[in-house]
């Protein structure tokens, strides 16, 4: 046997009630100066933790997805000027993505409050886009010190929102099985994600306001998150930046509806992992199933209403495919399936 296997030094606070402890979260670190990053949903929370944590702390009110440059620019510049010693997010994988841009660079730790299944927070991969193009990269310096999960945090997500961010989460826990790299320590996690997320999400999307529903379903997303952290994404992750950065799609979405098809195309590209999830969600056919779940949990149903028109599946393809990573030795006409699958909402075959 001979494998490698990556951690990293993190607090994991979940608890339902955790993020009221958070201002002493913040003491431990030994932090001052608090950036708090909280927009949208989360922008009346945030600026009631400011004001908890008194007139050293302040508020940016501006999050996008898929972390724009200027904004990181911004915010960075910000984090200087103010003398920022620690970076609160609070909300999903973007406010988590422009903490990590922001720690990137600065160098401040982060203490993340995830309020989707979004699962960055407990990983050391950050994306920043310019020019239509999202760059990815991997980084130490972008894991989160603390991460408080407060699943009362999760309770007011709309149905097709906790469907996407929970498919999204699955997609995390798929890659990690997909991965070559993988080691005998990531695949438990791995498949222990797939299982508690295969039950938790159709149970929160269809029952919102249940508790144990929603703790099951942020569990698995801390599961899958563990299994990227050490893993590393797989080939589904390339197609999901790729399309996100040239179209601005939404994030959890993207993953959510692509996933199908990358689980189609690694029946041949990786057979004996797509064998295992098989036996995981129970079914023969693991691409079918969770085309289904998502047509059930998420609205839309296909990319094509999203932000990617039909008349531009080609060039989607033919960016998808200059950025696919070479080991699998995949041609123009599987690239352009599982996009062409993903735009129109067909069933993988």
């Amino acid at each position: 046997m001979d494998f490698e296997h990556r951690s990293f030094a993190r607090r994991v606070v979940f608890r339902p009630g955790a993020f009221e402890a958070v201002p002493e979260e913040i003491e431990a670190l030994g932090a001052r100066r608090p950036l708090v990053l909280a927009s949208g949903s989360q922008a009346e929370r945030g600026a009631g933790l400011v004001a908890r944590l008194g007139p050293e702390a302040f508020l940016l009110d501006e999050v996008r997805e898929h972390v724009p440059l200027e904004l990181a620019e911004r915010a960075r510049e910000l984090a200087r000027e103010r003398g920022a010693g620690v970076v609160v997010s609070i909300g999903g994988g973007s406010a988590t993505g422009l903490a990590k841009a922001i720690a990137l660079t600065v160098g401040i730790p982060i203490l993340a409050v995830p309020t989707t299944y979004a699962g960055s927070e407990l990983t050391p991969l950050y994306g920043i886009t310019s020019g239509g193009e999202k760059r990815t990269g991997r980084d130490s310096r972008v894991v989160p010190r603390v991460v408080v999960y407060d699943p009362l945090l999760t309770l007011s997500m709309p149905p097709r929102v906790t469907g996407a961010s929970g498919l999204n989460a699955l997609a995390h826990a798929v890659g990690a099985l997909f991965t070559p790299g993988a080691s005998p320590v990531d695949r438990p996690l791995a498949r222990e994600a797939v299982v508690t997320l295969w039950r938790g999400i159709p149970a929160a999307h269809d029952r919102p306001g249940d508790l144990e529903a929603r703790s099951t379903l942020l569990l698995g997303a801390v599961l899958a998150g563990m299994s990227l952290a050490a893993a590393g994404g797989s080939y589904h992750h390339t197609v999901c930046h790729v399309l996100g950065g040239a179209y601005d799609l939404p994030h959890a979405l993207t993953h959510a509806l692509v996933l199908p098809r990358s689980i189609a195309l690694a029946a041949r590209l990786e057979p004996a992992a797509h064998a295992e999830l098989g036996r995981l969600l129970g079914t023969g056919s693991p691409a079918r199933a969770v085309h289904r779940l998502a047509t059930a949990v998420t609205a839309p149903s296909r990319l094509a209403d999203a932000g990617l028109p039909l008349e531009r599946i080609d060039d989607a393809a033919a960016r998808v495919l200059a950025a696919f990573p070479p080991r699998y030795g995949v041609d123009a006409d599987d690239v352009r399936a599982l996009v062409e699958g993903a735009v129109t909402g067909a069933e993988p075959v």
